[in-house]
């Protein structure tokens, strides 16, 4: 797993790249119950993903081409940064606006079980 801070999209590993090219060909919406294992996104088992659209408003195809390398937006480098530091877990739904990731929610035990 890469421990250096990422700053474009050619420092990401492939999951992490997968999950941010979805997230910008699809520009609104959320994702589902994803895996992380070993601090990378697991897409198996499938995930859901959800987009968004709305009707009364142009369709904007604004960003960078699907090969392009580029800089990674401060809400892209958090969200890879927080899934490396989670060993095992699931991410319950991750919204996107504009191909950025917006709010994350996910499981977190609050109190330690008590044997």
């Amino acid at each position: 797993m890469k421990s250096q801070l990422p700053v474009s999209l050619s420092d990401l590993l492939p999951p992490e790249k997968h999950l941010v090219e979805v997230m910008r060909k699809l520009r609104f919406g959320h994702i589902s119950r994803l895996a992380i294992v070993g601090g990378q996104p697991v897409f198996t088992p499938p995930c859901v993903i959800i987009r968004q659209r709305k009707f009364d408003q142009e369709m904007l195809t604004e960003g960078q081409p699907a090969d392009a390398d580029y800089v990674l937006k401060k809400s892209i480098v958090q969200l890879v940064l927080h899934i490396r530091s989670v060993e095992r877990g699931e991410i319950i739904r991750l919204a996107f606006r504009h191909g950025q990731p917006d709010l994350m929610e996910e499981e977190e035990a609050l109190f330690e079980s008590r044997s």
